[in-house]
């Protein structure tokens, strides 16, 4: 089950709000396509509607849980970011949104800036950014979040994600999380 906080779209329908959301790797299916979750999730946004996601890559590839040294465990989590990203982008171009995918390479989407990022949604695109904050490791995309929600100056960052909480541990491998 999808964790959204009660009433969250229904205000969201209401009221015009900058939202950003953590759109976890959880919600892409590991191939080329969003899960049944990822899809039920963008199916209760009207046509109208918009708003900031920063992707996660766990389904692709966990910094943390990497048999890889860091920085080079989170190299491979940014690269899945822009998978995820650009799969996201592809399903909301399919259901008639307009898109923009930032990144912090060149020739993966838009070069990331936040005023051109805000000017993208100003204008009524949802805004995609992957690639976490580009060279700088050490960082999940749940941190990632917040700086980019606090850079655009979103009203609320909200993160989607099946689990039921805050752990301190993957819940999906340890029993004491």
């Amino acid at each position: 089950a999808i964790i959204v906080l009660p009433g969250f779209i229904k205000l969201w329908h209401t009221k015009h709000m900058n939202i950003l959301i953590k759109f976890s790797g959880e919600f892409f299916d590991g191939k080329d396509d969003l899960s049944v979750e990822g899809k039920d999730f963008l199916n209760q946004f009207k046509p109208d509607q918009h708003c900031y996601v920063v992707i996660g890559g766990g389904n692709r590839a966990r910094g943390r849980d990497s048999r890889h040294k860091q920085p080079a465990a989170d190299n491979i989590g940014v690269i899945s970011t822009l998978m995820n990203g650009f799969i996201l982008k592809e399903n909301l171009l399919d259901r008639g949104y307009k898109v923009k995918l930032f990144s912090h390479f060149i020739g993966f989407g838009e070069l990331y800036s936040h005023t051109t990022a805000i000017e993208a949604y100003n204008h009524g695109n949802w805004v995609i950014f992957a690639s976490g904050l580009g060279k700088v490791g050490y960082i999940s995309t749940d941190v990632n979040s917040v700086i980019k929600g606090l850079e655009v100056g979103a009203d609320a960052v909200i993160k989607i994600t099946k689990s039921g909480g805050v752990y301190d541990k993957d819940p999906k491998f340890a029993d004491d999380a």
